[in-house]
């Protein structure tokens, strides 16, 4: 009985302790503490936790924007990103990039809503994807948060974006926002593609990667015995964002 009244208390112990931890950690957010801090690209920036890595695609272009780690990305892929095998689903991370109108994040981003005190699009449906994506015409900037089982905490990131002004580029330097799409452009999302024909089955072999790349690599494969390639678009498990 004593060994057993020991083990009952040292769980009670263990219990309150992570309470104590869960609570000075919730206090300490809530009062802005060191736990958290700003990141900006290009004028436009969010608060993150701050033991999250701050990723510049620019400078590392063969990184992969894995969404099952946490981390802050910023820019955009390069176009052989080094992404390892068997990346599957999202935790919470976050991605500051230019926008691109015709892509299919921009063009899904229906909803209109404000961001940052300015006007701005979000998808309408973020929980079928655990992605929230934000369009923000003004500085062209994209701002897409993951979760994985917490999505108080994209909320929260979500919540914090502010837009400064041009400030900081794709490369880390000085940025005047040249080479940006206009905010007209962004204002409203462009029309869905028609769809396609129906297609035929192909039974061979084939490979997955994380995105499409560029034209002249996927030529080079018409080399190989491989005929068919698996590129992850979205979803919930879509693990890695795609440079193109």
């Amino acid at each position: 009985m004593g060994c057993m009244r020991f083990r009952i208390s040292a769980i009670a112990l263990a219990f309150l302790v992570s309470c104590i931890v869960v609570d000075t950690a919730a206090a300490a957010v809530a009062a802005g503490s060191p736990l958290w801090r700003r990141v900006t690209f290009a004028g436009v920036s969010v608060e993150v936790p701050a033991a999250w890595p701050v990723i510049r695609l620019a400078a590392r272009p063969a990184a992969c924007p894995d969404l099952g780690r946490h981390a802050v990305y910023l820019g955009t892929p390069g176009p052989a990103p080094h992404c390892p095998p068997g990346l599957v689903g999202k935790t919470e991370s976050a991605w500051l990039t230019v926008a691109d109108p015709a892509s299919p994040d921009s063009r899904l981003a229906t909803r209109a809503v404000r961001a940052g005190g300015q006007p701005a699009r979000v998808n309408p449906d973020p929980a079928a994807t655990h992605t929230v994506t934000v369009i923000l015409p003004g500085p062209a900037i994209e701002v897409s948060v993951s979760w994985g089982r917490h999505p108080a905490l994209a909320r929260r990131i979500q919540a914090s974006i502010r837009v400064a002004g041009p400030g900081q580029g794709p490369d880390g330097r000085a940025w005047n926002g040249a080479g940006r799409p206009s905010a007209p452009a962004l204002a409203r999302p462009l029309a869905l593609p028609a769809a396609n024909p129906a297609q035929s089955l192909y039974q061979g072999a084939g490979f997955d990667t994380c995105g499409a790349p560029a034209a002249s690599v996927m030529s080079s494969w018409l080399a190989s015995p491989y005929r068919a390639i698996g590129i992850y678009i979205g979803g919930l498990n879509r693990a890695a964002r795609s440079p193109t």
